[in-house]
């Protein structure tokens, strides 16, 4: 693939950053996607866990299989030969992760064509390992791709096993707030940290949580399907690092 070509924003709103030296696009659907390794970079699916608070109001399975509906769409799209899962694929406190487990071993099996690799999460250790998941392999946190190690915390400076050219992580569920501390909206948000990327949670029942300000941070809101220039969040003031673990 030319460097022209490779620049070209792979989807309407994407946004391009580097980390690591390698070329990744920030994508509207809260994904990021890797050109040069056909690679589409996903977190925190959450599967099983309905999008809203109150579990009576929305079936979990409906939900589960709408997710993975929108991910298989972006897959084919894009034409992705590989796709990563950084952690919390299922959330393990649902009460409808039995039936998301099926809805998701249905779905691994019509993708027998792709390359699917998750590395576990907080949510993934609690729930245990899917006992039917056709194709999905399953790695520790940590795993080398290239000159990147993918995460499902976002490491720290110094971490052992980290690769000095860069990391992408999830789990923090990252967003931008707009206004006041009181009515400040939310937008989910890419997080550009030093050499590294966290990813906005991919799943339709997770919440976005704001960011302690750093240097070396940069937010990226997803408004509008767009992905905003990046916010220098040593200009606005946040709350303290979110860990979610949900």
């Amino acid at each position: 693939m030319g460097d022209r070509e490779n620049r070209r924003a792979p989807r309407t709103g994407a946004r391009r950053v580097e980390v690591g030296g390698q070329e990744l696009w920030l994508l509207a659907e809260r994904a990021a996607w890797w050109p040069l390794e056909s690679t589409l970079l996903v977190s925190d699916l959450h599967l099983g866990r309905p999008p809203t608070d109150d579990p009576y109001l929305t079936d979990p399975t409906i939900a589960a299989a709408a997710d993975l509906s929108r991910l298989g769409e972006l897959l084919d799209q894009l034409g992705a030969r590989r796709l990563w899962i950084l952690g919390d694929l299922r959330h393990s406190s649902a009460s409808g992760l039995g039936a998301a487990d099926e809805v998701l071993a249905v779905w691994l099996a019509a993708r027998g064509e792709l390359e699917i690799h998750m590395v576990r999460g907080n949510q993934d250790e609690a729930a245990g390992d899917p006992s039917d998941a056709p194709g999905l392999h399953i790695h520790a946190p940590g795993r080398p791709e290239g000159p990147l190690t993918l995460h499902h915390y976002p490491p720290e400076p110094g971490d052992p096993g980290v690769s000095p050219a860069g990391w992408v992580a999830g789990h923090l569920h990252p967003a931008a707030t707009f206004g006041g501390p009181r009515d400040a909206p939310r937008a989910p948000a890419f997080l550009v940290e030093g050499r590294g990327l966290v990813l906005p949670a991919f799943g339709s029942g997770t919440h976005a949580h704001p960011v302690r300000r750093r240097p070396d941070q940069h937010l990226f809101p997803i408004r509008n399907g767009i992905v905003e220039r990046p916010i220098d969040l040593e200009r606005h003031a946040t709350s303290g690092r979110s860990n979610p673990g949900r």
